[in-house]
């Protein structure tokens, strides 16, 4: 697979924020530094583990209004995906967060940067299969390129176009990054059974199991009509709508009193 060098600027300071996740893998938003530029690019925010933080990025790109300081993070309005077709998300292994001065390894590290530089494009791969149910036309991620640490996806600009969107990529990032190349060329549905076990992260695997039931169903792109969360939310709200807790929200929504199975379609 054909790729491009890249350079990376970050700008942000991790340290400051206070992270649910503090360890495994890592995103940022990322851009190119100037308009000319396709090789050297910079971050929007800090690569961090918690997912979270890209919720609040999204919804001020997505609505040109400020949301204010959540757990450490602010981020101001900056234009960078308006009236973009793909968007860029960088992704890479972290070790824990610094805490007073020290820092600790995360022992899953090494594993896991040899698992994704073998494993990109199946985990290409694997995305695209999910977007096969979305309504995207022809449009569908693809590897950009990497710097020596980083790995930075072109993103159709549907997945910044709700936060629990962005949530379901990155989940899925650090779900499938080690899948190979058999599992991936698989349909989705088997995929999913074949890989679910090989999820390094016992929280991700958790997370995964609470979504797995919503990503395979045959109207999962009438999900794209819930725009949660919705403009005016509170920050923490915006915060904690990640993938996991939509899902949740859904699975309430769609329980008839006294019923405890998951309904098969979404009540609007």
């Amino acid at each position: 697979m054909a790729t491009l060098k890249l350079t990376m600027t970050n700008a942000f300071d991790r340290t400051i924020l206070n992270e649910g996740r503090n360890f495994g893998v890592g995103f940022a938003y990322v851009t190119p530094v100037s308009e000319e530029s396709i090789t050297a690019f910079k971050t929007m925010q800090a690569f961090t583990a918690c997912k979270d933080y890209l919720n609040d990025l999204v919804y001020v790109e997505r609505h040109a209004k400020p949301l204010g300081k959540v757990h450490g993070f602010e981020h101001i309005y900056t234009g960078e995906f308006k009236d973009k077709d793909f968007v860029y998300l960088g992704f890479k292994p972290v070790h824990y967060k610094p805490s007073g001065g020290s820092s600790m390894d995360w022992t899953g590290f090494e594993k896991t940067t040899k698992s994704m530089k073998k494993n990109i494009g199946n985990l290409v791969t694997s995305i695209n299969k999910l977007e096969n149910l979305l309504d995207l036309s022809t449009d569908r991620t693809t590897f950009y390129g990497s710097t020596e640490t980083e790995y930075v996806l072109s993103l159709p600009k549907i997945w910044v176009q709700r936060g629990w969107l962005t949530s379901l990529m990155t989940l899925w990032i650090r779900c499938f990054f080690n899948i190979t190349a058999t599992n991936a060329k698989a349909s989705l549905t088997k995929l999913i059974e074949t890989h679910e076990n090989k999820i390094t992260i016992p929280a991700d695997k958790y997370l995964f199991a609470v979504i797995k039931k919503f990503v395979t169903r045959t109207d999962f792109k009438e999900l794209l009509k819930d725009e949660r969360p919705k403009l005016g939310d509170q920050p923490g709200t915006v915060h904690n709508l990640g993938i996991s807790n939509f899902c949740k929200g859904l699975i309430k929504e769609t329980i008839k009193p006294n019923e405890k199975k998951i309904a098969s379609t979404v009540v609007s």
